[in-house]
């Protein structure tokens, strides 16, 4: 197995991301969830949306590593405006048997929202099959929306057993990551 590096500011951003996004959010929930229908429906709890990420990650025993610097679909070094990145030369196509790899989807993945008080995903096996872009709308039972694309890429990944990180659009100050695995 090759060695693999992280660099630092990917290493913080990542630290950040999951750790602080499941304290803050997870503590005080998503702003405007305390809202009516009515709030909803009058566009008070309206957002922008923005960029979206993609980070795939090897799932293995010891649990789930990636030590490769990052780079966006571009090639360049990521910034923090949160295009889609994946580790360079990562095969996120079907691996094989192995511990790992393979086809490891034979139900629709199971998914995690960090600070996700009422946003809901659900992505059918069918979707992860076909392989073809979609965008998701997560708003569930909160008072306002996020979405959420995967690519062929990450659905490529689920089938070969690697978790995918995404990050759903910005709206009410905030955005969800969101981790797919298939087991």
């Amino acid at each position: 197995m090759t060695s693999k590096t992280i660099t630092r500011h990917d290493f913080l951003r990542l630290s950040v991301s999951f750790v602080g996004s499941t304290a803050v959010l997870g503590t005080f929930g998503c702003p405007g969830d305390d809202s009516t229908s009515d709030d909803a429906a009058d566009g008070s709890s309206g957002g922008t949306t923005s960029g979206q990420g993609t980070t795939t990650q090897q799932m293995e025993d010891s649990g789930s590593t990636t030590n490769e610097p990052m780079t966006s679909s571009s090639g360049e070094p990521p910034d923090d405006t949160g295009s889609t990145s994946t580790p360079p030369g990562t095969d996120t196509g079907d691996s094989g048997s192995g511990s790992g790899g393979g086809a490891a989807c034979d139900a629709d993945p199971s998914v995690e929202i960090l600070g996700h008080p009422g946003h809901e995903l659900l992505v059918p096996l069918a979707d992860v099959e076909s392989g073809a872009q979609q965008v998701y709308d997560i708003q569930g039972t909160s008072g306002h929306t996020h979405l959420v694309t995967l690519t062929p890429d990450d659905f490529a990944a689920l089938e070969a057993g690697m978790m995918v990180v995404v990050e759903s659009t910005f709206d009410s100050g905030h955005s969800h990551t969101i981790n797919l695995t298939c087991v």
